[in-house]
């Protein structure tokens, strides 16, 4: 049977409709949930507008494709922000680390990755400080700090997506310098042994010539390339090997980052490397690092060499990112390159000493426990990152804005670690526990009755998600079925 015409009062609705949806598609770009700003569902630029598609299909067919649609969309949305609930919270994306030429080549990558824009600048910053090798530093008394840095990304699981921006920098890593990420790279560990022998010093010794004369000569050529950059897929691999009885790498992975000698004596052989250019990148879930990192590598300086980084899935792009170009950025990096090479000792300017005197009490506070033992070189950490930023400027001296941006950087770092090693709250998470003790409360009861309605629903909710993580409170439903929340008695 032949469905009835609509009336015009039908068509006019129908189409005003039309042009209210045309006008909201075109205002909102992006989907945003709520709960989380981190988080970001993008919406791909070609898609059509209700609009055109009605001119296109027709009103009825449109009307079809579009509810089709959305029920995927749906679908796809709940399963995306489910797996980040699961997930404690990360701190917020800070937008001041996008500094310079890094800063640059990170923001032109985000749209087209769902990994995280800050695991993406950190592995970016450690394949750069490898790449430039012993060259320029910063001296702090009798103690150079050169461009190696280790980091790990902590995420939730593999939805988390720490692998996939790593390969997105290795495309721009081995366009940089090809022979670098073909012979300077390596993985899978075994020992420390392994790393010492991979860098180690010529050797010469006495040699029985065929006449039997003892003669001295050269025993092992070595390595003339003292850098290495290791890049692991799964940190613990890592621990598993430097937790073993006897294993040299949790030592050699400390006196590596300080530039020290690395030694093997073994009754086999012995080997060395008197200036190693040594730098980690890792990925491990949180759940795995808190169960293999060893209470003695927490505060043996094991693990406050390392930057930690919490990442979390940034986007839904089921088919990938589109390629991306990067000739001009790999000729200004090869530039930075070439600066580097010809640096040794860079020195703070004006400005930046000046500021590196306000903010150097503040690096040096410690903080209680483990996340205090993870974060105690704040100061190395952070005068690093800004000898990093001050190369890809190839500038002369470190500035005030290098030590800003690398300042944010350790920011989001130190935050890392606490949501990692397991619960420093903040201030305003404390308030809220605080908040709870006396009854179950709603997320918009906080707000209103503790925060006077001066923060946002989606940071309590953030803050809420957190103490949920670390076990501080609970979620229930009250008589309405709206959800409230609970402390968890001590």
């Amino acid at each position: 049977m032949r469905k009835p015409e609509k009336t015009r009062e039908e068509w006019e609705a129908h189409r005003d409709s039309v042009l209210a949806a045309r006008k909201a598609a075109a205002s909102t770009p992006e989907i945003k949930p709520t709960f989380n700003p981190t988080v970001q569902l993008v919406v791909p630029p070609s898609v059509y507008t209700a609009f055109q598609l009605v001119e296109k299909l027709g009103a009825e067919e449109a009307e079809n494709f579009l509810s089709q649609g959305i029920a995927v969309a749906k679908v796809e949305e709940e399963t995306f922000l489910t797996d980040a609930l699961r997930a404690p919270a990360g701190p917020p994306i800070p937008e001041k680390a996008f500094y310079g030429l890094a800063g640059r080549i990170i923001n032109k990558l985000r749209p087209q990755t769902e990994s995280h824009p800050m695991g993406n600048l950190l592995e970016f910053l450690a394949c750069f400080g490898n790449i430039i090798g012993g060259t320029a530093f910063y001296q702090i008394e009798d103690t150079r700090h050169y461009g190696n840095i280790d980091v790990v990304t902590v995420g939730q699981s593999s939805k988390a997506r720490k692998g996939t921006g790593q390969d997105r920098i290795n495309r721009i890593a081995r366009e940089l310098d090809s022979r670098w990420f073909a012979d300077r790279r390596t993985s899978g560990l075994g020992s420390g042994e392994i790393v010492i022998s991979l860098v180690r010093d010529a050797a010469s010794g006495l040699v029985k010539n065929k006449q039997g004369e003892l003669k001295f000569q050269v025993t092992d050529p070595g390595v003339d390339d003292k850098r290495l950059f290791i890049s692991e897929g799964e940190f613990a691999g890592i621990l598993a090997v430097a937790g073993r009885q006897d294993n040299l790498l949790s030592k050699v992975i400390r006196d590596s980052w300080d530039h020290k000698p690395i030694r093997n004596m073994a009754k086999s052989g012995s080997s060395q490397c008197s200036n190693p250019h040594i730098s980690i990148s890792a990925n491990i879930t949180r759940e795995e690092l808190n169960i293999q990192l060893k209470e003695a590598d927490r505060f043996n300086g094991f693990g406050n060499r390392f930057l930690w980084c919490y990442v979390e899935r940034q986007a839904l792009l089921p088919h990938g990112g589109e390629p991306l170009d990067w000739t001009e950025e790999v000729k200004e990096l090869f530039e930075c390159v070439q600066h580097a090479q010809k640096q040794s000792r860079l020195y703070m300017d004006r400005n930046a000493r000046e500021m590196w005197g306000r903010i150097y009490k503040d690096l040096s506070k410690s903080s209680p426990g483990v996340v205090g033992a993870v974060t105690s070189r704040a100061e190395a950490q952070v005068v690093r990152l800004a000898l990093l930023f001050a190369i890809l400027d190839c500038a002369e001296s470190i500035s005030s804005d290098h030590l800003k941006a690398a300042r944010v950087v350790w920011d989001y770092c130190e935050e890392s670690a606490r949501v990692i090693f397991g619960g420093v709250l903040s201030k305003e998470q404390s308030r809220i526990l605080e908040f709870l003790t006396e009854a179950p409360r709603s997320a918009q009861t906080i707000r209103k009755d503790l925060f006077k309605k001066n923060r946002k629903l989606e940071e309590i909710n953030s803050d809420l998600y957190r103490l949920i993580s670390f076990g501080k409170a609970i979620e229930a439903k009250d008589a309405t079925g709206k959800p409230v929340y609970s402390r968890i008695g001590e």
